[in-house]
């Protein structure tokens, strides 16, 4: 077997099988569209970022658990939980985790840094109910939760996590995506941007906060699900060997329900900026979850 060879499987026959570092990218459990990521180190610890829906809970904390090889019976450790900004396509599992399963499940570590709940109750009151779903789990993850900040940096054996960006509160537009928490992870030589859902306003501010010459990466994490994020400066300035989709079928074909690009959704448009940044390496939830062992052989 070629354990630097990347696979995908559904998500009701999780079969992890790559040896040493490995990035999971977790797939939808519904028609919805969700984020959840799985870091296994070479050392075999484990680490999450966000997580999906509370639809994709148990097959996400079973991916995990089958990533470190924990059985069913033993309580699942996670080294580090990383949230990105609060919508519930991203943090609910960890919401569900908290308030339903830590008989299973022992977090060490939680980092965030959310806006407030009166910033988004006043400029995206629609989406504004998952801070309170929030607010109410705080009292609960207190004892290992952290706020992160740009700067922070943490070190696990071969792997480093970066915080690059944080809430704005002077943004007042696309609020709850604009407020994401950017990391970037160091491992096995190579690196992983995850842009979380941030929008062309974060965006903007993060290129000028950083450069062109300090934002490239290896792998990208396409900023909200592949559309309607940042925008193609940004990509440039990465310029990424492979982009990590976080796409149903629908959303990666921008289908409406009357066939390909029927929706009113950019993805094929941002389909057409990495062509155009010669990317060859897609990875694509609607395929399934995705098992990427690192480093990764680029062609």
């Amino acid at each position: 077997m070629n354990t630097k060879t990347a696979r995908t499987f559904p998500t009701d026959h999780i079969d992890t099988r790559a040896d040493g570092a490995v990035l999971y990218q977790m797939a939808p459990c519904a028609s919805t569209q969700m984020m959840g990521y799985i870091i296994r180190t070479k050392g075999g610890r484990l680490f999450l970022i966000d997580g999906g829906t509370k639809k994709e809970t148990d097959a996400f904390l079973t991916l995990a658990r089958r990533a470190v090889g924990c059985p069913d019976g033993e309580k699942l450790h996670i080294d580090g939980w990383f949230l990105t900004h609060p919508h519930d396509d991203h943090i609910d599992v960890l919401i569900d985790t908290v308030s339903n399963r830590l008989n299973t499940v022992e977090i060490e570590h939680l980092w965030y840094n959310f806006p407030s709940t009166a910033y988004q109750e006043k400029y995206e009151n629609h989406f504004s109910y998952t801070c309170r779903d929030f607010d109410a789990i705080r009292g609960i993850i207190e004892p290992f939760a952290t706020v992160v900040h740009p700067g922070d940096v943490f070190d696990y054996d071969d792997v480093r996590f970066e915080i690059l960006t944080e809430p704005d509160e002077t943004i007042t537009v696309n609020t709850g995506n604009n407020s994401s928490v950017c990391i970037r992870v160091t491992i096995e030589g190579q690196t992983i941007l995850f842009l979380g859902d941030m929008g062309v306003e974060q965006g903007q501010a993060f290129l000028a906060k950083y450069g062109e010459e300090n934002v490239k990466a290896d792998f990208v994490e396409m900023a909200h699900h592949g559309q309607n994020g940042v925008d193609y400066p940004v990509y440039a300035a990465i310029r990424p060997k492979a982009c990590l989709w976080c796409a149903p079928d629908w959303l990666w074909t921008n289908n409406a329900g009357g066939g390909y690009g029927t929706g009113p959704w950019k993805t094929l448009h941002v389909r057409c900026f990495m062509d155009d940044l010669g990317v060859k390496h897609h990875f694509v939830e609607k395929d399934g979850i995705w098992e990427i062992p690192l480093p990764y052989h680029f062609d």
